[in-house]
């Protein structure tokens, strides 16, 4: 099974959706019949400061069949939130890869302020990941190498560390006056795949269905490589850091979803995040600052939005003129 993850990687071009920086959303459409892209959309929108969406999709008929990719991402800076949905469909037993990838990437300074010398912060995420389990269709007339036929995936990974006096360090020399210490993280996957039972025999219902699940860090370990089908990844994980307050924390977060389809007569693959990933910071002793000027809440909003004024604004209208109603009628 390591072998064949590894293979994937590496034939699918899974390196990055985009070119990944800090502050970062993105999503790419494809269709690339090997050895030349057909249709290629690529959308990055970088330094982002604002709640920001990016869309990629393409729709076109080549090798004999309909290739169809959409990927649509969010990354919310006022809650914390990235939310993407990656779907694609391809009809035909010949012809490349249909791919639609959705990431993003923040990178900010946090500062624990508190009249205490140390404080417990609490970083947390949120994630929930709908992925399609339908049957693929494969031609008994073609076999495939041990790469998938369907690929569908989620990920995210958090990182909270600091920079601290480096030991070794000598005026004049090589080494950095600093070195960073790791204070805590998480990462999780779910990459759920359909492939060749037997890559040497011709195709049809020569197909079986994997999974692959694993957690890792300071808020959960385990890994499951299992035969099957997981249509929901969803769960909430947190873990504590005691830092230094009154002093410049980085905190790093990823996420991406991948999902594609190759040689296979009919294939859908989706990944729907829409309801992902919510990050959360809270300092339980004083206040937490961050540099970007993002909100981690989990989803909920710090303060009303635009559409929550409008119709509150509106009940209170539609009370206000039931009293005065009641009013006349009891003059």
């Amino acid at each position: 099974m390591k072998m064949l993850r590894i293979a994937v990687l590496l034939a699918s071009g899974f390196v990055a959706s985009t070119v990944q920086a800090s502050n970062y959303v993105g999503t790419r459409a494809l269709y690339d019949a090997v050895p030349s892209s057909i249709g290629d959309i690529v959308n990055s929108q970088y330094d982002v400061s604002a709640p920001t969406e990016s869309v990629s999709s393409i729709a076109l008929n080549a090798n004999g069949g309909d290739r169809l990719a959409n990927a649509w991402a969010r990354l919310d800076t006022t809650t914390g939130a990235f939310k993407a949905i990656t779907s694609v469909s391809s009809a035909g037993q010949f012809g490349g890869r249909t791919a639609a990838f959705a990431d993003s990437a923040i990178s900010d300074v946090l500062r624990v302020n508190s009249v205490n010398a140390f404080e417990t912060v609490r970083f947390s995420v949120r994630y929930d990941s709908v992925i399609d389990t339908s049957a693929v269709a494969a031609s008994d007339t073609r076999y495939s190498s041990p790469y998938p036929i369907r690929h569908t995936d989620s990920e995210f990974a958090l990182s909270v560390w600091h920079e601290v006096p480096n030991p070794d360090y000598t005026e004049g020399g090589e080494s950095s006056p600093t070195i960073r210490e790791q204070l805590g993280g998480q990462f999780g996957r779910l990459w759920s795949y359909a492939s060749f039972v037997d890559p040497a025999t011709n195709g049809g219902s020569n197909i079986k269905y994997s999974y692959y699940e694993q957690l890792g860090g300071d808020a959960a370990n385990y890994t499951v490589d299992a035969l099957g089908s997981k249509s929901h990844w969803n769960g909430s994980l947190s873990f504590d850091v005691l830092v230094p307050t009154n002093t410049d924390l980085t905190f790093d977060t990823s996420f991406s979803l991948t999902a594609f389809c190759y040689q296979a007569i009919n294939c859908t693959s989706q990944n729907d995040s829409s309801h992902s990933f919510y990050l959360g910071v809270t300092a339980l002793g004083g206040t937490v600052v961050s540099q970007n000027g993002y909100g981690y809440t989990m989803g909920v909003p710090a303060v009303p939005e635009p559409e929550t004024y409008a119709m509150l604004l509106a009940g209170l209208g539609v009370v206000a003129a039931k009293a005065r109603r009641r009013a006349r009628n009891r003059a």
